[in-house]
């Protein structure tokens, strides 16, 4: 890393991208230190200077430290900031550099995310991400969970409309959900914890619609009673109820059973009311 450093009093701030690409610090912040700007800039801020085409977005400057500054300025009508000048970082350099910058400084989940995002483009080790960042692994891992976020809902987080805390459920949620989450909040104009708790309940009933459709009631079939037991018995296993026997069968002139079941005539009598038609067919 071959860095050269200059200092000018007189940074325009025209030269710098738009607020919309300054990652980080709520509109709270910003109102804050643009209060505080209007009595003295205490501190310079930092400015990345690239060369064609090392920056992703074309811009010619970015900054490195004091975004809060420059809308804060920008806010105040301000034309200009003092401000030293980095030269000779690449856009990896940089990525690095400014989220250790953001980290250091305070708690700024955007500008972590958009930094991982860009770590993940440079290929760097998940435990090199943590490093940077000055987090544990465990506060990493969350952060990258946020790259799952649409960029609607991550605007939304810039302009105030979302809060870091829905912004954390919004990242659980699967793609259509998210989708759903996008439509609220382009409809609303903010996104709020009760509306996701309305996009979960909706989808869950709309998959339970759709199972019950997909899915047929399971018919439950009753246990067959000792009675229909018996009569499948008799039927399977060609019981003659009537008494008759394989010898008087064949002198009789009786279709012949399998096997005869001898009872008395009483028992025999009321088996036969309680198992109707269940003579076994025949000739045998």
């Amino acid at each position: 890393m071959n860095i050269t450093v200059c200092h000018q009093d007189t940074f325009p701030l025209a030269g710098l991208p738009p607020d919309t690409h300054l990652v980080g610090r709520t509109p709270a912040e910003v109102k804050a230190m643009a209060a505080s700007l209007k009595e003295m800039q205490i501190e310079a801020i930092v400015v990345a200077q690239f060369g064609a085409g090392a920056h992703p977005q074309g811009f010619a400057h970015d900054v490195l430290c004091g975004t809060c500054r420059v809308k804060a300025a920008r806010l105040n009508g301000m034309p200009a900031l003092r401000a030293d000048i980095w030269q000779g970082l690449t856009w990896g350099e940089f990525v690095r550099l400014r989220s250790v910058a953001n980290s250091r400084r305070t708690r700024n989940p955007l500008a972590d995310v958009e930094a991982l995002r860009e770590m993940v483009r440079l290929g760097l080790s998940y435990t090199e991400m943590a490093r940077l960042l000055e987090k544990t692994p465990a506060e990493v891992k969350q952060l990258l969970k946020l790259l799952t976020v649409p960029p609607e809902i991550i605007q939304g987080v810039r302009e105030n409309r979302v809060a870091l805390g829905v912004l954390a459920q919004v990242a659980k949620l699967g793609p259509a959900r998210q989708q759903a989450a996008i439509e609220v909040l382009q409809a609303k104009g903010r996104l709020r914890s009760n509306d996701l708790a309305e996009i979960n309940r909706a989808s869950r009933a709309q998959a339970h619609a759709q199972l019950a459709v997909a899915i047929p009631a399971l018919q439950s079939q009753s246990r067959p009673t000792l009675q229909a037991l018996m009569a499948r018995l008799v039927r399977e296993q060609r019981i003659d109820l009537k008494g008759n026997s394989a010898e008087r069968s064949a002198s009789g002139g009786h279709p012949r059973a399998a096997q005869a079941l001898w009872l008395s005539p009483d028992d025999l009598a009321e088996l036969q009311r309680l198992l109707p038609e269940t003579a076994p067919p025949g000739p045998y």
